[in-house]
Order: C-alpha cells, then sequence, then structure tokens
C-alpha cells in the first residue's frame, strides 16, 4: 500500500494527460501481482469504484517511480487519477476486500501473449512456380503452383502501408476455428516482397459464378459492371436471387445460411469489402443442373483495421487506441452490402447483421450460434501466431480489441 501511494504521489502529474481509462495491473518484483481491475468486474461488485464501459480504455503507461519501486501501471482510471492520493488508496483497497481481483483475468483489457513457438509458416514463392497474372481486383497478384499435382495458389501483394497481407491471414484462421468454409491463406514472400497467399478452391469441372453474375442473372436492371456505391446488391437481393438460383427448398436455406455465416465473419473481422465479385456460387461447367452450393469465403483483407497506420496526427491505431474509440471505428465502417437499394451508403458490418437477425432470424441463428464458444484468449492466440516483424505489437493489440468489441456486441444478439 505504501508503494502503491508513493507511485501514485510521484506521478500525479500525469492525471491531466490520461482519460478515460484503468487499471490492469500492478505490481513489483518479488510481490503479489494484482491484475484485472477493468470494467466487467467493478461493475459486478458496485459501480461507485471503476464504471467505465467497454471500448474507454487506452494504451499502456510503463513508468519507472523516482522513489525507485518499478511499478507498471496500465490504463489508469480518469476518475481514480483526479482523487486525493489517500482517497484513491482507500477505493483501491476496498476493490480488493469486494472483489477477488487476482482471478478476474476475463477482466483485462486484451493483452497479447508471448509469441508462440508455432508462428504460422511463410511460404517462400519460387520465380518458376509462376503462371499468370490475375486481373481481377484492384491489387496487383499472380497464380502460381509448387508443383504438377498441387493446387493453384494466388499471390496477393499488400498495398502500401496497410496490413492487407496479415488481415487476410487471420480472417481465414478465424473462420477455421468457427467452422465456417474458406480458401486457406498461407503468409508468403515472393522476391522479397511479402504477401499472402490464397488457395484455389476450384476444380477441374467446376466454376465460380460471381455474385455480380448471380444477381444480373436473376434480377431485372442489376448493374454487374458498377464497381462502387452498388446500392441494388443488398442482403434481400442476394437472397431473392439464391431463391432463384437453388431449385430445391434444400439448397435454397443451405445457401442463404451460408451468406449468412459470412455475414456474421464480416461483423466480427470489420470486413467492409463484401461486394458482389467477393462472394459467389460454385456450379458444373456447361451443366444446368442445381449449383452445389455459395463457394467458400474468400478476400477478406479489408478488416482489422488494416488501412490505419500504427501512428500519425491522423486516423491511427494509436489514436483509437488512445482516445478510447475503437467502437466508434467499428461501427462507422461502410460495408458493401446495403440494406435498402435507397441507401447512399451500406451499413457497418455489424449494423448489417443486426438488422439481418432480427428480419432473418431462422437463417441466421446457426451462424450466430457458431460464437458461442470463441472467446478473447482464441482471438489473442490467432493473432499472436502472426511472426514476428509480419505484424506491430500495436497492430496486433487493435485487431483483437476490435474483434473483442465486434464480439461482445455479435454475442448480445438474439435473432
Amino acid at each position: 500500500r505504501e508503494q502503491l501511494l508513493a507511485g501514485f504521489a510521484v506521478h500525479n502529474q500525469l492525471a491531466h494527460t490520461v482519460q478515460k481509462t484503468r487499471i490492469v495491473n500492478v505490481f513489483q518484483p518479488g510481490a503479489e501481482t494484482l491484475s484485472g481491475v477493468g470494467a466487467e468486474a467493478p461493475r459486478r461488485q458496485s459501480n461507485e469504484f471503476f464504471p467505465p464501459a467497454v471500448g474507454e480504455c487506452v494504451a499502456a503507461v510503463t513508468f519507472q517511480p523516482t522513489v525507485g519501486v518499478p511499478l507498471q501501471c496500465g490504463y489508469f482510471l480518469y476518475q481514480l487519477l483526479h482523487l486525493p492520493v489517500a482517497v484513491r488508496v482507500a477505493k483501491f483497497e476496498r476493490f480488493r476486500e469486494h472483489s477477488d481481483v487476482a482471478s478476474q483475468s476475463e477482466c483485462q483489457r486484451p493483452t497479447m501473449p508471448e509469441r508462440p513457438e508455432n508462428s504460422y509458416p511463410i511460404i517462400e514463392i519460387q520465380p518458376e512456380w509462376v503462371i499468370a497474372e490475375e486481373d481481377m481486383g484492384s491489387k496487383p497478384k499472380f497464380w502460381y503452383r509448387a508443383s504438377t499435382d498441387e493446387p493453384e495458389w494466388l499471390f496477393k501483394y499488400p498495398q502500401r502501408d496497410t496490413g492487407q497481407h496479415w488481415s487476410e491471414k487471420i480472417a481465414a484462421e478465424l473462420a477455421n476455428a468457427i467452422g465456417i468454409p474458406h480458401a486457406p491463406v498461407e503468409l508468403a514472400r515472393f522476391l522479397g516482397s511479402r504477401g499472402s497467399a490464397t488457395e484455389s478452391f476450384m476444380q477441374d469441372d467446376r466454376e465460380l459464378a460471381h455474385g455480380n453474375q448471380v444477381l444480373a442473372g436473376q434480377l431485372l436492371d442489376y448493374d454487374p459492371g458498377k464497381q462502387f456505391r452498388q446500392s441494388d446488391h443488398t442482403l434481400e437481393n442476394i437472397f431473392a436471387s439464391l431463391e432463384r438460383v437453388f431449385t430445391s427448398e434444400h439448397g435454397v436455406s443451405r445457401a442463404k445460411r451460408r451468406i449468412a455465416d459470412y455475414v456474421v465473419l464480416d461483423a466480427l473481422i470489420g470486413n467492409t469489402d463484401r461486394h458482389h465479385e467477393n462472394w459467389g456460387i460454385l456450379r458444373k461447367v456447361d451443366s444446368q443442373e442445381e449449383p452445389e452450393t455459395v463457394a467458400p469465403t474468400f478476400d477478406h483483407a479489408s478488416s482489422l483495421g488494416r488501412e490505419l497506420r500504427d501512428e500519425g496526427t491522423g486516423k491511427s491505431k494509436r489514436r483509437f487506441l488512445d482516445e478510447g474509440r475503437i467502437a466508434s471505428y467499428s461501427e462507422a465502417g461502410r460495408g458493401a452490402i446495403y440494406w435498402q437499394s435507397s441507401s447512399k451508403k451500406g451499413p457497418s458490418p455489424l449494423e448489417l447483421l443486426r438488422c439481418a437477425a432480427e428480419r432473418y432470424p431462422d437463417t441466421f441463428r446457426s451462424g450466430l450460434a457458431r460464437l458461442d464458444d470463441l472467446h478473447g484468449d482464441s482471438l489473442r492466440l490467432i493473432v499472436a501466431r502472426i511472426p514476428e516483424n509480419w505484424m506491430s505489437d500495436l497492430a496486433r493489440t487493435f485487431a483483437v480489441e476490435l474483434m473483442s468489441y465486434n464480439l461482445q456486441q455479435i454475442k448480445s444478439i438474439s435473432p
């Protein structure tokens, strides 16, 4: 208590610079570790103590008190720091008396675990493997095959100063964790350039009909060539086209549930690029039979804050974290699936899911249930396996916090 008091006294001047934050841990070498003083546990005990809501915490502050007692304090509470020193310590002691602080690790702000030894592999693509360039899409990419008995892979370069390569990998691993069919993705390097490689899910006797082709073939006046602000690309129109393409009741139901799964995944990772060429159906070549199903999900590069710089005066991961605005970032995103054709912008992936689950509860119930066993530790481990130097610590923290907020919001939806 005396050491904690000394640390707060010495660093009282930090009070005017640290806002809306919370204590996560305070420790000294050889002493008991206090952890978990966050938003949820105090609210269960008494909102007198630490009442900030989820999403109001900011980046950690690490310092060395001049009294010589090493303290590491993260997420100071604005309210606590502005109280007299004696009152702060008294409140902290009272909180410890009313709660099992050490056991409430779930209340901590997400922290990245140590780098696991089993980091994701990196494929070194050889020049002789290259088959052909791919023209579809806005980013440079090419197809390659390591040997004749292996499938083709699509290598994509990330846009400059973005994390499109690691966002692709994390999204694919997350889809795998919750059981959503997806195109396998690996981190890859070609002639020194980093990128991502996506395995083709096509077979010799199958072809992929992209969403714009499906919609144009089934809906009057749908423009398949419109690349931006295609407000006719609504969930209602997608479902209507599937009802016409699939002839059996089972086929229609399964196809709709697959699209619903993708909407759930997009909401979880904040994917804003589910445009009409980023989904499709698989069908036999030159066949009039009912298509097999909706193709596995693919192309999730526009997610997890991949476009934000780590630091900077404008929009940056650091500012969103420091200002506690993860929620606003998530809710402000504009997706490529519209809710109404008359809308000027698509809703955020989260808002689309909220509306869709209310309107189509039976279709979305199984997709939402996929997240029942997903928790913060799972998210952190998936992100932590990105190899060293491929993703900054700040980007890792931002991605985990974004998914944690989205997961909390999704679990509050009741179809």
